[in-house]
């Protein structure tokens, strides 16, 4: 399904829960991937190269998304659902979303890695559940854009320089964080 020139909504069918070895990449005229339930992988660069990519929205089902998974893409805004439980920075899944401005992460998810959200430049809000019990080192460094994060109680560990070089406009917390973060 790649390089189809037209093509404005991929609506995908059910049956095939794991889509690594499937290709929609540098569709410029693609706005919108409907996906099934029942998918749990999505592969490395499966949707990338897509630059009209606005509306994503991943099945409940879904477990792991593979490195740059949406790269070049024009999505806003990603809802990572329960199921995926690690968001791990040598796969890098969402490296390359030049566009994403808010990410919602969902009750279910347990770790983020090291350096995870550090190459999304656009970040500017992010919401982290209470399911997170870790996270890693410079997970926002350097995000300039970054306004708001949105903590849950649950958190027990928390990396070095987690926002080094953002400049916040607001912070919300529910985990007295006075002795983690400086």
């Amino acid at each position: 399904v790649s390089g189809a020139n037209k093509l404005q909504t991929l609506k995908l069918s059910a049956g095939a829960p794991d889509l690594s070895n499937f290709k929609a990449q540098g569709n410029p005229a693609l706005r919108e991937i409907i996906f099934p339930e029942g998918i749990e992988k999505i592969g490395d660069t499966t949707f990338a190269g897509n630059i009209k990519l606005k509306t994503v929205k991943l099945p409940s089902t879904l477990t792991d998304i593979g490195r740059s998974a949406f790269a070049s893409s024009a999505i806003e805004c990603l809802e990572i659902p329960a199921n995926v439980k690690e968001i791990d920075s040598s796969n890098h899944s969402l490296s390359g979303m030049g566009s994403l401005k808010t990410l919602i992460l969902n009750d279910g998810l347990e770790r983020i890695d090291s350096y995870s959200f550090s190459s999304l430049g656009t970040l500017e809000t992010v919401y982290i559940p209470k399911s997170v019990t870790e996270m890693g080192r410079s997970i926002f460094s350097g995000l300039g854009n970054l306004k708001a994060v949105i903590f849950q109680e649950g958190l027990t560990v928390i990396g070095d320089n987690l926002f080094q070089g953002c400049h916040f406009d607001y912070m919300q917390q529910y985990l007295p964080l006075d002795g983690y973060i400086k």
